[in-house]
């Protein structure tokens, strides 16, 4: 018997939702459908079958911000003496016309690897880490793959006692790699 009055329950309620949808929805559709005129002249020469009604009401609105435009000036755009902001940039033209390297430098990247001294490391973790001191004697803690020295250097090992730096050299125009092993310094 209480199931009987569960499902019965649960019945008058949906059919609640379900009327309530279908008066709001009326509701809606009437309020649509009186924002159109109602008495249409027949005999207008803009009228035919082939233009819908909302098209003739969009001609004929007067929008209030009509006379906005009057106190805008037109923009011209120049293109001549920049380049396209959609092409790719060749960054080894930029870099061999400047002589400089396009990204900033690192701080120990201003420095030659004669410079720069070895005085700790960071062994037993998971990513260890090498302490180097510069020649205006601040320290900085780097680990594997970043950048040292002046000749786009980059830490290829740690070790225990010891960092191997890799350089990269031009010699008849082809790079020249040059691994350099730096021991911890007192």
């Amino acid at each position: 018997m209480r199931n009987i009055y569960t499902i019965l329950s649960y019945l008058l309620v949906g059919a609640c939702s379900v009327s309530l949808a279908v008066l709001l929805a009326s509701s809606i559709l009437d309020v649509s459908t009186a924002q159109q005129p109602q008495n249409v002249n027949t005999q207008d020469p803009n009228l035919s079958p082939e233009k819908p009604q909302n098209e003739i009401l969009a001609e004929t609105a007067v929008y209030a911000d009509e006379g906005a435009d009057l106190f805008l000036e037109p923009y011209i755009y120049d293109p001549r003496g920049r380049r396209d902001p959609f092409a790719p940039v060749d960054t080894a033209v930029i870099q061999a016309a400047t002589g400089q390297p396009i990204r900033p430098l690192l701080p120990l990247e201003k420095y030659e690897l004669e410079q720069i001294k070895l005085i700790g490391i960071i062994w037993d973790v998971n990513d260890p880490k090498a302490m180097f001191m510069d020649p205006t004697s601040k320290v900085h803690v780097l680990s594997k793959d970043q950048r040292i020295g002046r000749n786009q250097g980059y830490i290829a090992v740690i070790r225990e006692g010891e960092v191997v730096v890799v350089e990269a050299t031009q010699k008849d125009n082809q790079p020249v790699y040059r691994s350099r092993v730096m021991k911890i310094t007192n």
